[in-house]
């Protein structure tokens, strides 16, 4: 048996090396790339996005929620309430509703990177609306936050949520919410 590599095998060896080693080369220039573009977008969206109709009055709304839920002195002034009153109002204001209770307020992840809405309309509807907290914003989080968009969907059942639609405008929401009311309308024609 021949303990020997032939000249046209050492060739075929090293020029397979050489091309493996390009390759690495190119896969770390690649991944170097994507992470400087995730990074360039990670920027754009917290140096232009910011929700500070929330920003300013999640916490406190959460709070209210939990106050309201227990027995209150109801001759005691709430900053608290206050600031749920401007989140449905200004909730109301865009979805020009008359009627919307905020149900549930939350944030989502270990590092709290989502804040959850849950409101009711004078619809069948239980909607959802997820809001990036834009400081949280990094290159993890980038898809998990939805590049920093609000996104509204509604609840079918107890666990069974859908998405509509997601924008950096809240006022473009309306017609996600509009859409989902139509559908329902035209379905409950189909089935009569």
């Amino acid at each position: 048996m021949d303990e020997y590599i032939s000249m046209d095998g050492l060739k075929a060896i090293t020029s397979a090396l050489e091309l493996s080693a390009y390759e690495h080369k190119k896969v770390e220039q690649h991944k170097k790339l994507s992470q400087l573009a995730d990074e360039d977008v990670v920027y754009m969206i917290r140096k232009n996005v910011n929700y500070l109709w929330l920003d300013y009055h999640f916490d406190d709304a959460q709070k209210w929620l939990s106050i309201k839920s227990k027995k209150y002195d109801k001759r005691k002034k709430y900053s608290e309430k206050d600031s749920y009153d401007y989140l449905v109002g200004y909730l109301k204001e865009i979805f020009q509703v008359d009627v919307l209770e905020i149900i549930e307020m939350t944030y989502e992840g270990y590092s709290q990177y989502t804040r959850w809405i849950t409101f009711v309309t004078n619809s069948d509807y239980v909607f959802h609306m997820t809001v990036p907290v834009i400081k949280m914003v990094t290159v993890d989080l980038l898809s998990q936050v939805n590049y920093g968009k609000i996104a509204l969907g509604y609840y079918t059942s107890e666990h069974c949520m859908h998405m509509c639609g997601a924008s950096y405008n809240m006022a473009d929401l309306k017609a996600t919410m509009d859409e989902i009311l139509t559908i329902e309308k035209h379905l409950s024609k189909m089935e009569v």
